[in-house]
Formats: structure tokens, sequence, C-alpha cells
């Protein structure tokens, strides 16, 4: 039985659906979509992004322009996942955000966000404690924050954001928005091609 995640107060709203299905959405959280778009040459360039600083320093130990350009752009973060409320698996979908532009895989109003998605939140080094294990295994915050190393075809490693796209991480032309489907068939639009 699939139930999905929400951050509105970490499983307060949970609905009735269906028969047995319960479910809440694991709403969109990270600020990715508002970062200054950095490149290995320009790091160190910059006074507040310290050299190969993913490498060098703990994500307790990153300012907050570090920590906002460890985010690849990929917006898997604003699909919305279900989880099995027996087995604690972890099913992505295709379907996004109401604001994630479905073409680019960006937010369309990341400033204004909060006015429109209200359980949208930010992913903070305190969160991710709690919520890392529905991030997907390619994500900057989880890997970093799981003693691992960013994947080759981060735009820190590569020096392009076009690399997310390459190596087929992004969701840009991969799914759909929200307000597109009806709630009842969310479990429809599982996917496998996030991990």
């Amino acid at each position: 039985m699939w139930l999905s995640i929400t951050h509105r107060q970490y499983f307060l709203c949970v609905k009735k659906q269906k028969s047995a299905l319960r479910r809440q959405y694991i709403l969109p959280f990270l600020s990715c979509y508002n970062i200054c778009y950095v490149v290995p040459q320009l790091v160190g360039k910059m006074p507040s992004l310290r050299p190969l600083f993913w490498k060098k320093y703990p994500l307790a130990a990153l300012n907050a322009d570090e920590w906002e350009a460890l985010c690849d752009g990929c917006g898997q973060c604003c699909l919305i996942k279900l989880e099995d409320d027996e087995t604690d698996e972890v099913a992505y979908t295709k379907v996004a955000c109401q604001l994630l532009d479905c073409s680019t895989g960006y937010c369309s109003d990341y400033v204004h966000r909060k006015n429109f998605v209200p359980d949208c939140i930010q992913l903070t080094l305190q969160k991710i404690t709690e919520i890392a294990y529905w991030l997907p295994t390619s994500c900057a915050y989880r890997r970093l924050y799981e003693g691992k190393n960013l994947p080759s075809w981060h735009y820190l490693n590569t020096g392009s954001r076009k690399s997310v796209i390459q190596a087929k991480k992004s969701v840009a032309g991969r799914c759909i928005s929200e307000k597109e489907i009806n709630d009842d068939d969310i479990d429809e639009y599982i996917v496998r091609w996030v991990r």
C-alpha cells in the first residue's frame, strides 16, 4: 500500500483515498533553482565559493552559496514521490509540482514558490538527516551526507550545466505537471528512471 510523504508537519495530513491507498505528497523542497550557476573555472574567483569546496569540506562547513551551488538542477526533488507504508520503499512518479516547468526542469517561480506551494521546504543540514532516504541516490546533498563523491557528470566536475541532461538525470522533458492528472491516479505514474 503506497503512502506518499509530505512535509506539511511530517505525516499529519494523511487522507484516505480509494480502498487501501493512503497518500500524501512528498513535495518539492530543495532550494535548487535560484542558485548562481558556477563552473569549476569560476570557483575560487568568487569570494563566497572556496576552491573544490565539495571535496574539502563537510556539509556543515559550507557557506550558503556553497550549499546552493551543490544543486545540479535535475528537478527530481520536485517530483511527487510515494512511500509504501509497509516496506518504506520510496517510488518516484513522473508527476511534478505545479510550479515546475516540465520542459526545462526548473521552478517557474522559485522566489515566490511558497505563496503557491506552502509545503515546499528548503533543504537544510538539519532536514537532510530526516529525509535523505527519499532523495535520489544521485543527489549531491545526499551523496555528500553519505560520505560519497559527487557523480562524475555533476556540473562542478564537468564545468557544464548540460551534463545533468546528458547523463539523463534531469526531469526536463520527462515529467508532467500535477495539474494535468487526477490525484486518484497518482500511482499509475510511477517511474523507474529515478533511483
